[in-house]
């Protein structure tokens, strides 16, 4: 029996999953700061401590008769994850181990299954299959190497994709392995019975197009891949249509995988805007990858954008660093608030990528009724009596803010008003007429 501690982190983020791409930080945890990751305590006989003021986390089992794991519960099927450990203190004994679990996985019960890589000290690793916490065989093989630093730091890594494994060690790729008995799950640190270990520089990288492809599967979102309402404009920034240069201060440029929007200098709003295509009802959503600058300043999304005589009109959904969201009407120059900044009413790591998405709906008498959403979950709708006409879509960015965006897509509702005011009310709520 494993002695385990799993902690659900995050409120995770959909697209559908696709070939190994650009990844993103998930979790980045140098065990340096005042509140981290994993568990702080102990279970059993095994003690979990994390050193921020020499940043290294370790596990104890020294007194303990069984191996022990700290483990992150969130499941994705395709990613990097990284750490250094180093053996501190052992019993003597040819079992004495540590290393990475990966595709770790509960059934209902709670027990555990994951695979774990693992070095010895002695200079071997392997890769066995714990079937929930019982039953424990290999994957890959136990396979001399000289690459084990036995007094010093290891730096081991696995990359999965699905059901492929490839393991490093100290930057050297040592085998790859397939297996299909776990497709995904999360990842975490174990150490086995008689020894202390420290865990340096965890890293673990999502691929990006699944981690961005969480975001969708409820709030305004889940209406959208439960009837697969298929993209009228869809954008990873690979082709350059969009404005570039420099515009009222702010730059506008494309970047190795991004689309950039500096306003860091700016006085005004930036914005990088179509025209088309033009729809009425529909949903906008905006992957931002990195935001930079004033944490109180706003970026998102416009929609049912317009230009005439100069003048823009458009609806914008911004939200800021400092954990706040804003929603505003802009008609002819002139921006009038459809609601004051309000509290973001859940977590949100800003160090991550955020999906920013609004629906908005037409109803029979004519209002707009307005759906806002972050990270796969609502925040709130509003209806607007009198609304700009439909329109075309924008990225928005306030002054003294940098923002990179990695995916920009617009679904138009047209012909599934009522199924979507219906479905989204559902998930919403009772109707908040917030704006009149």
């Amino acid at each position: 029996m494993l002695v385990r501690r799993a902690i659900i982190i995050l409120a995770v983020l959909l697209l559908p999953a696709a070939a190994w791409a650009a990844d993103v930080y998930y979790i980045e945890e140098n065990f340096d700061g005042e509140t981290g990751y994993f568990y702080e305590g102990e279970i059993g006989e095994t003690v979990f401590t994390r050193a921020p003021e020499d940043g290294y986390y370790e596990i104890d089992a020294m007194h303990s008769e069984t191996g022990s794991l700290s483990a992150l519960t969130d499941a994705f099927g395709n990613y990097t994850v990284s750490v250094d450990l180093q053996f501190y203190d052992s019993m003597v004994s040819d079992e004495i181990y540590a290393g990475l679990v990966f595709h770790y996985q509960e059934d209902p019960s709670g027990r555990a299954s994951f695979y774990l890589f693992t070095v010895f000290p002695d200079g071997y690793y392997c890769v066995w299959l714990v079937d929930r916490e019982n039953r424990r065989t290999y994957v890959h093989r136990l396979t001399q190497t000289s690459l084990v630093n036995p007094a010093g730091p290891n730096s081991i890594k696995v990359i999965a994709e699905g059901t492929r494994f490839e393991l490093y060690l100290n930057g050297m790729l040592l085998d790859s392995f397939r297996d299909a008995s776990l497709r995904k799950g999360g990842v975490g640190m174990f150490t086995s019975a008689g020894t202390r270990v420290r865990f340096r520089s965890f890293r673990w990288r999502i691929n990006e197009e699944e981690y961005d492809a969480r975001i969708e599967e409820g709030g305004v979102f889940g209406f959208v891949r439960k009837h697969e309402l298929p993209a009228v404009f869809r954008d990873d920034f690979t082709r350059k249509r969009w404005l570039e240069g420099e515009s009222a201060g702010a730059r506008f440029a494309y970047s190795e995988k991004h689309y950039v929007i500096e306003n860091t200098r700016g006085d005004t709003m930036a914005v990088s805007y179509r025209t088309d295509p033009v729809v009425s009802s529909g949903l906008l959503t905006v992957v931002v990858a990195s935001a930079q600058g004033e944490k109180g300043n706003g970026y998102g999304i416009a929609f049912r954008f317009s230009v005439q005589d100069e003048q823009p009109s458009y609806y914008a959904f911004i939200v800021a660093r400092d954990g706040t969201y804003k929603l505003f009407k802009n008609q002819d120059g002139v921006a009038t608030p459809l609601c004051d900044w309000l509290e973001i009413p859940f977590a949100v790591d800003f160090d991550r990528p955020q999906l920013i998405g609004v629906a908005y709906v037409e109803e029979r008498d004519g209002a707009l009724r307005i759906f806002a959403g972050l990270n796969g979950r609502q925040l709130q709708a509003f209806t607007d009596a009198t609304p700009l006409g439909a329109g075309g879509f924008a990225m928005i960015v306030a002054p003294r803010l940098n923002v990179a965006v990695s995916e920009i897509r617009l679904v138009d509702f047209a012909g599934n008003e009522q199924l979507a005011l219906e479905a989204l009310d559902t998930v919403y709520g009772e109707k908040n007429d917030d704006a009149g």
